[in-house]
């Protein structure tokens, strides 16, 4: 084994997460092992969407998935709490 094999041995490669809103409230995540082709997959998913690229703000998250899954889950009890409060008032 040399000094080459070495530094292989110690790179790994982890898949990134980034996390996308627009200003209209909506968001996604994107996965990628790049900056390149996270830029690609959030270019193309805003096109997909009808949105400028300008109107979105995106960041690496650590969370991935689960955080996109919890953030939704808390805004539908948020959003069924508020519709029973102003049912029983």
């Amino acid at each position: 084994m040399n000094a080459t094999d070495t530094r292989e041995d110690r790179r790994i490669i982890k898949q990134r997460t980034y996390h996308v809103r627009h200003d209209n409230g909506e968001s996604f995540e994107v996965h990628g092992l790049t900056l390149a082709r996270i830029r690609k997959l959030v270019k193309a998913e805003c096109e997909d969407r009808n949105w400028l690229l300008e109107d979105t703000e995106w960041w690496e998250c650590g969370h991935g998935f689960h955080y996109s899954v919890t953030d939704r889950l808390l805004k539908r009890a948020i959003k069924r709490y508020n519709e029973r409060k102003e049912v029983h008032a």
